[in-house]
């Protein structure tokens, strides 16, 4: 399958296919980014929810706005995260569980990697 093809502004991604039709996740990073007052150069990852078999790691960058759709053996994690989570019954956009890495900026070399902002 193709790599997604991703919109990113203001903490929102859109992420589609162009192989699979009528498919587009939409997901919202501010509840999260609003509830824990998160501010500065961060990363945020999760899980993505969708679409079945083709399930990958993302990671939005809030000092970039910016968008990745990851395989799982494609990064490295040079910073320790924090766990947050918002109430999946108050908050209805996805994701609402991130690992949240302070300080920290994507890199793209020949793999991904959550690094330290220096």
């Amino acid at each position: 399958m193709l790599d997604p093809v991703v919109v990113a502004e203001a903490g929102k991604v859109s992420l589609t296919y162009p192989t699979i039709a009528d498919f587009n996740l939409q997901m919202n990073f501010n509840p999260i980014i609003e509830r824990f007052r998160l501010r500065g150069k961060f990363c945020l990852l999760h899980w993505q929810a969708k679409p079945f078999g083709e399930r990958r790691w993302g990671v939005y960058d809030a000092g970039a706005d910016s968008y990745s759709s990851i395989k799982y053996c494609e990064l490295q994690l040079n910073v320790i995260p924090q766990l947050l989570q918002v109430d999946e019954n108050v908050i209805k956009t996805v994701p609402t569980a991130v690992l949240f890495f302070p300080g920290s900026r994507l890199v793209v070399r020949d793999y991904y990697s959550l690094v330290p902002v220096l």
